[in-house]
């Protein structure tokens, strides 16, 4: 009802496929890395104050620059990078995310494997770190940031691509199986029943691992 349709970049030839059974009996798309991104308009990414992007996939390649996901402004058929939320791996084996005029390289390196990327943005507080958050699997992580963190997000976002950047270059080799948008921060409750959501959806890492029970030694008889 609200239109946010994922639509191919390319043509017929370059769209991204859809396959099935391929994480914990779920389907998901797969990008080749050749020119096959989705652009969806997402207008109610502009001038937020809080928001929050969580990604579910895996990549095939951890050594060249690819673009997972990326909020544009759309205008014809061109984009424009407005340095909104981003998430890419670079070719020095890192995962780099971006929000509201900045970016910040991450220290996870990247591995073939299926996780839960969780970006928070909250313009309301003080300073990148208390602005700009990153999680993997659960686990918050060290960023290293470029820029400011603006206090709201542009008002000319209208879109998100996926799979490729504003210059349809860098593009994804992977699989996409689930991405949230959030018009809020999520936090407490709200942050870890979701991630513990989708951890039993995609049988990813779970976010509290069950401890091994530690034995009980039997009494010795007087």
């Amino acid at each position: 009802a609200t239109a946010h349709n994922a639509a191919p970049t390319g043509g017929p030839g370059t769209r991204p496929l859809f396959a099935t059974n391929v994480q914990n009996g779920k389907s998901a798309v797969y990008f080749d890395q050749i020119e096959d991104g989705l652009e969806a308009p997402i207008s109610q990414l502009a001038s937020l104050t809080a928001s929050s992007v969580i990604w579910v996939g895996k990549t095939f390649n951890t050594s060249s620059n690819q673009q997972v996901l990326q909020a544009v402004e759309k205008s014809g058929g061109s984009y424009t990078v407005l340095n909104e939320a981003q998430l890419y791996i670079s070719g020095s084996n890192k995962f780099v995310i971006g929000f509201a005029s900045a970016s910040a390289v991450s220290n996870v390196p990247v591995d073939t494997g299926w996780h839960i990327h969780t970006m928070l943005f909250d313009g309301t507080q003080s300073g990148n770190t208390n602005r700009l958050k990153y999680r993997v699997d659960g686990v918050e992580r060290q960023l290293t940031y470029t820029g400011n963190v603006s206090s709201s997000t542009s008002p000319l976002t209208n879109g998100m691509l996926f799979g490729t950047d504003a210059s349809l270059n860098n593009d994804f080799l992977g699989y996409m199986g689930e991405v949230l948008v959030y018009t809020k921060t999520l936090s407490g409750s709200q942050l870890t029943d979701t991630e513990n959501y989708l951890f039993t959806k995609w049988n990813t890492i779970p976010a509290s691992p069950t401890p091994t029970p530690t034995a009980t030694p039997s009494p010795t008889p007087s």
